[in-house]
């Protein structure tokens, strides 16, 4: 695969995604034009795990293609249905991936158009299903990875800072108080929470933080830990016994994953 291709898949995304923005009214504008802000974010993230985990180029360049279709399909989602919750619309993967095929993947060979597709199908799943192996399941892991690191960036600007107004990248209107034990259960176990039984902002900001579970990177962790984001969702967190117990698994999980590295020493990404 030449640089080329992914430059086309490059300046593809950029006019796409732009036509959406352009024909849109100021709360599409806002919202689309931080999911394009996100997908450059995700593709040099992607980009940086890959190369920490010492991939050769072309690999390298196809996590990065992965990263730039993976969330086409938020476009059309938004712009037709005004929200980016795929339970009140679509699935923004699928939709992707059916934007995709007439176009860049179709630029591909048939092995790496197959890797791009599945990594984009399965972004955002709650797993990575067992039949996806080789260098397509690690492209698959790590542009999961990348992707995960941006948002817990992005949710936590809106924790610490509010929204923007118009902005609905934090969801629906969920319940400020209580939370679902089946959350707490999850993350004491090590595992990610079901996204479709939130019932409250409590539950939203678990689920956010399970998502530690699922990275498959030990540089993505890093990042993560010298980032502070874990630490700073949990801060989020009701002040009482059942959280702290959340909060002390999760810690420990994180710098066990990431080795323990010190505050003020980076990762390799």
């Amino acid at each position: 695969m030449s640089h080329d291709v992914e430059q086309w898949i490059a300046d593809w995304f950029a006019a796409w995604t732009g036509g959406w923005v352009e024909a849109g009214d100021e709360v599409i504008r806002r919202n689309l034009v931080m999911k394009q802000e996100h997908t450059a974010r995700v593709v040099e993230l992607v980009s940086g795990l890959a190369e920490a985990e010492g991939l050769e180029q072309g690999m390298v360049r196809l996590c990065r293609i992965a990263a730039w279709l993976h969330d086409v399909g938020r476009f059309p989602q938004f712009f037709h249905h005004r929200t980016f919750a795929d339970d009140q619309s679509c699935s923004h993967a699928e939709l992707s991936v059916r934007e995709c095929e007439s176009g860049p993947l179709s630029w591909l060979c048939p092995d790496d158009a197959s890797a791009v597709r599945n990594a984009v199908a399965l972004h955002s799943a709650y797993a990575v299903p067992g039949y996806l192996t080789g260098g397509p399941r690690l492209v698959c892991q790590l542009l999961r990875d990348a992707d995960k690191l941006d948002i817990w960036r992005i949710v936590l600007h809106h924790y610490e800072n509010g929204a923007p107004p118009g902005s609905l990248a934090i969801g629906p209107e969920l319940a400020v108080d209580g939370w679902n034990p089946d959350y707490v259960e999850a993350l004491l176990s090590s595992r990610c929470a079901v996204t479709a039984d939130k019932r409250s902002i409590t539950d939203l900001r678990l689920l956010q933080t399970g998502w530690v579970f699922d990275i498959s990177s030990t540089h993505a962790c890093r990042y993560a830990l010298r980032e502070g984001y874990i630490e700073r969702l949990l801060a989020f967190l009701p002040d009482n016994e059942v959280m702290n117990r959340v909060r002390q698994h999760v810690r420990g999980y994180l710098k066990a994953r990431a080795g323990a590295v010190p505050e003020n020493q980076g990762g390799d990404d």
